[in-house]
C-alpha cells in the first residue's frame, strides 16, 4: 500500500518547529511538502509510511529550521561601503549617498536576493524609495526578486520633507562661496518626489506583482521626513488596500532630538494622538524609545524591527531591545542592507545581536533571538500566517543544515541526547552559511549544496562590475568632491544639535 503522494519530504534528525512552542524542536522527525505548502510536521517514520513523496532531502543527520526572516532591508548591492560610500553619522551618510553610481535596478536586487538566499534568509523586505520613476523602478526591483525567488515585502515608501535639502540648508551659511553656489545649484536642480506617481502606484500595483511570494506594504520613508497630511494621506490608502506599514523611527540621536525639538513632545506620543499606531505597522530602529514610548508601542501592537549592525556602523547607539521584550512588543531583526561586512549574513547578526545585549546585561536568551529571526519577522510584515515557523498549512519556507553546522562539532546534538534547548544556543552562536546545504522558499529548492537554482551569482556579479565601469567617474568627479567637502560642516552641525 503507497501513501499519499507528495511532492517532497524533508527528513531532519532534529527539526525546530516553533521557538514560541515549548520544546519548539522535534528528534527524528520530518517535514512534508506538497507544492507551496507543508502538509505534515511529525515523526520521520509515521510520515514515511503515510507519504510517497516524489523528492527527498535530509537525513538523520540534518537539522530542518525555518527560514531566516530579513525584516527590514533596502535591497542595496553592491553596498555602499563597496562602493566607496564610508560609514558615517547616519544623516552625513545620507548626504553621501548622492554620489552612488547608477546600476540596473532588476540585477542590483536580484544579486542582493541571491546573498541573501545563500545566507538561508527566505523572506526578506525592500523598504523602497525613488523619487523618480517611481512605478517603473518599483516594477525593476519585484523583477529583480522574481528572478532570484525571495520572498520579498515591498515597502512602497515616500516622504515631503528632505533630510538632504533640511540638512543642506542648515550648514549653507556656514559653507565658503564656493559651497554655497554648489548647494544653491544643487538645490535648484531637485524636484520633489511626485506624490501622484507614488499614490497611484500604492492604489493600483497589483498586492502580489503577478508573484504569489510578493507583497505590498505601504509607508513613510521615516517618520521624520513626512508632513503629518501626508502621512495622515498614506495611513488611509494603506486602509483602503487593507495593506501593512513600515517605517523608521527614532534611528539617531539627531532624529530624537529634532522630534522633540518640533514636536514638544514624544513622536511616539503624537503617533498615537493621530492615530497611526496600530498593529500592522512596523518600525524600523527605534533606538531612542522611552519607557512611555514603549508602552504606546506595545498597547498597539505596533513591531519593532532592531537592526543591531546597522546601528552600530552609522553610529547611532543600541536600542533598548529587552526592554521592548518585557513591555510585550513584537521584536524582529533586520539587516537594512548595512550588516556587519556587507554579505547578509543573518547568522552573524543573530550573534551579534545576542552578545550585544548580553554584554549591556540585558540577558537575551538564543531561543528569544531565533524568534526574532523567523518568526517574529513574519509578524512583523504582516505574513505570520504564511510563513516563520513550521506547521502545517503554512508556506514551505525551510533550511536543511548540515548537523555539524558547519564546523567540527565535538558534541553533536543530532548523535547524542543532549538538552533540546541548546538547539536553539548552537544555530544562534554557532551556525553558519556553510552549514547550509538547502535553501527551500515556497516549496521550490532554490539553493542547493551552494548553487542558486536559477541565477549565476558569477555572471551576474561580472554584469554588475561592467556597469559600475562605466559609471565609476560618478565618485571622482567634481560633485563627488564637493560632497566630500560638505562633510565637516554637516558633521559639525548633527553633533550640535543632537547633543
Amino acid at each position: 500500500m503507497t501513501g499519499r503522494d507528495c511532492s517532497l519530504l524533508v527528513q531532519a534528525g532534529i527539526l525546530v518547529t516553533d521557538p514560541r512552542e515549548l520544546p519548539g524542536v522535534i528528534r527524528d522527525a520530518a517535514v512534508c511538502i506538497n507544492g507551496d505548502r507543508i502538509v505534515a510536521v511529525g515523526p520521520y517514520p509515521e510520515l514515511a509510511r503515510a507519504f510517497t513523496p516524489r523528492q527527498q532531502l535530509g537525513g538523520p543527520d540534518a537539522l530542518v529550521v525555518p527560514g531566516l526572516i530579513n525584516a527590514h532591508d533596502h535591497g542595496r548591492a553592491p553596498s555602499a561601503l563597496q562602493l566607496g560610500i564610508a560609514d558615517d553619522l547616519l544623516e552625513a551618510w545620507l548626504v553621501d549617498l548622492l554620489r552612488l553610481p547608477a546600476v540596473d535596478t532588476r540585477d542590483a536586487t536580484s544579486y542582493a536576493a541571491l546573498e541573501q538566499l545563500e545566507n538561508g534568509i527566505t523572506t526578506t523586505s525592500n523598504s523602497f524609495y525613488l523619487p523618480a520613476n517611481y512605478r517603473a523602478e518599483l516594477e525593476a526591483t519585484a523583477a529583480g526578486y522574481r528572478a532570484a525567488g525571495l520572498r520579498v515585502g515591498l515597502v512602497a515608501s515616500t516622504l515631503d520633507q528632505s533630510p538632504v535639502v533640511e540638512l543642506l540648508t542648515a550648514v549653507a551659511p556656514q559653507l565658503t562661496p564656493a559651497l554655497r553656489r554648489f548647494v544653491g545649484e544643487f538645490m535648484a536642480r531637485r524636484r520633489p518626489p511626485d506624490q501622484t506617481d507614488y499614490f497611484a502606484t500604492l492604489q493600483d500595483y497589483p498586492a502580489c506583482a503577478g508573484d504569489h511570494r510578493q507583497w505590498l506594504l505601504a509607508g513613510p520613508v521615516s517618520l521624520h521626513w513626512c508632513s503629518q497630511p501626508l502621512l495622515a494621506e498614506i495611513w488611509a490608502a494603506a486602509a483602503r488596500r487593507d495593506l501593512s506599514l513600515q517605517t523608521h523611527l527614532l534611528e539617531s540621536p539627531y532624529q530624537a532630538a529634532t522630534a522633540t525639538a518640533r514636536h514638544g513632545q514624544s513622536i511616539v506620543s503624537v503617533m498615537q494622538q493621530q492615530r497611526l499606531l496600530q498593529s500592522n505597522l512596523s518600525c524600523a530602529h527605534c533606538v531612542y524609545l522611552s519607557a512611555p514610548d514603549m508602552a504606546l508601542l506595545a498597547n498597539a501592537g505596533v513591531s519593532v524591527v532592531h537592526n543591531a549592525s546597522s546601528n552600530l556602523r552609522l553610529r547611532n547607539g543600541v536600542a533598548p531591545v529587552q526592554q521592548m521584550l518585557a513591555e510585550g512588543i513584537n521584536v524582529a531583526l533586520g539587516l537594512d542592507s548595512q550588516s556587519l561586512n556587507d554579505d547578509a549574513d543573518m547568522w552573524q547578526e543573530m550573534r551579534l545581536v545576542a552578545r550585544l545585549h548580553q554584554a549591556q546585561g540585558q540577558g537575551l536568551d538564543s531561543r528569544q533571538v531565533w524568534a526574532m529571526a523567523t518568526i517574529n519577522g513574519a509578524r512583523a510584515l504582516g505574513i505570520e500566517d504564511l510563513t516563520g515557523s513550521l506547521a502545517v498549512g503554512k508556506k514551505a519556507d525551510l533550511l536543511l543544515l548540515d548537523g555539524s553546522l558547519g564546523r567540527a562539532d565535538w558534541l553533536p546534538l543530532v548523535a547524542t541526547e543532549q538538552p533540546l534547548e541548546q538547539v536553539f544556543d548552537r544555530l544562534v552562536l554557532l551556525c553558519d552559511k556553510t552549514a547550509l546545504n538547502a535553501v527551500i522558499v515556497d516549496g521550490e529548492i532554490m539553493q542547493h549544496e551552494g548553487r542558486h537554482c536559477r541565477l549565476d551569482k558569477l555572471h551576474l556579479g561580472h554584469r554588475l562590475r561592467d556597469q559600475l565601469a562605466e559609471q565609476s567617474q560618478l565618485l571622482r568627479e567634481d560633485f563627488g568632491q564637493q560632497i566630500a567637502a560638505l562633510k565637516p560642516a554637516l558633521r559639525r552641525f548633527i553633533a550640535s544639535v543632537a547633543t
